[in-house]
């Protein structure tokens, strides 16, 4: 029931609109649809814009191969080879992917060890919990040893009838002026708002574009 993403990608209602991706550095792009059977049938191309240069060509799922080694944006295009029936009684066509996809490559990586997530306090239903801390280790890792910025750091639990969010305490992993250092480190979340008596709830957290999940492992009593 732990799970930990660091992927993050969102797409616009718009299927004109690219898809926005974000991943860290030495990472690959395993969206979901890459690993559908029809995108066989795609052709994409790889470009880096502003400071960073790379071109890369391919074919379908091989997509999932690349690795990004180096921070910044990326464009990838993305091309079907042959028309797919959508399935429609009109037997219109398509494109089943996004066209654009818009890639950040993060210079750093946040992993979260949800194993060894700890409470302050107990979590029970409809029960104000601020003053409550929520503990949680986490390897923080960054491209050419620089610091990473945590102030926008946040979490948000997801459940019926759950207001809980939560920010860093100052001090809580070490920092200096909201910048860690590579390393392990102890984060510390101040939460406030309550949870539904008899809900099940999950924690996403929020890393510079990126988003981790934690399912709280039983049901609140």
């Amino acid at each position: 029931m732990l799970f930990a993403s660091t992927l993050s990608a969102q797409e616009n209602a718009s299927e004109d609109a690219p898809l926005e991706c974000v991943i860290s550095f030495n990472e690959s792009v395993n969206l979901p649809f890459i690993n559908n059977d029809h995108f066989q049938n795609v052709s994409w191309t790889i470009v880096g814009i502003d400071a960073v240069e790379f071109s890369e060509e391919g074919n379908g799922a091989a997509l999932k191969d690349i690795t990004f080694a180096i921070p910044g944006e990326y464009i990838i295009g993305i091309k079907e080879t042959a028309a797919l029936n959508d399935g429609h009684s009109d037997g219109c066509n398509h494109p089943h992917f996004p066209q654009e996809i818009h890639l950040t490559v993060l210079p750093h990586r946040v992993t979260f060890n949800f194993d060894a997530v700890s409470f302050s306090n107990p979590i029970y239903g409809n029960k104000e919990l601020q003053g409550t801390l929520m503990t949680v280790p986490v390897h923080v890792e960054s491209y050419n040893n620089k610091s990473v910025d945590v102030s926008a750091f946040h979490l948000v639990s997801a459940g019926v009838g759950t207001t809980i969010t939560g920010t860093l305490a100052n001090g809580s992993a070490g920092w200096v002026q909201d910048a860690i250092a590579p390393g392990d480190h102890l984060f510390s979340y101040a939460l406030k708002g309550v949870a539904q008596k008899d809900s099940y709830i999950m924690f996403d957290f929020y890393t510079n574009g990126q988003t981790h999940s934690y399912y709280y492992p039983t049901k609140i009593n």
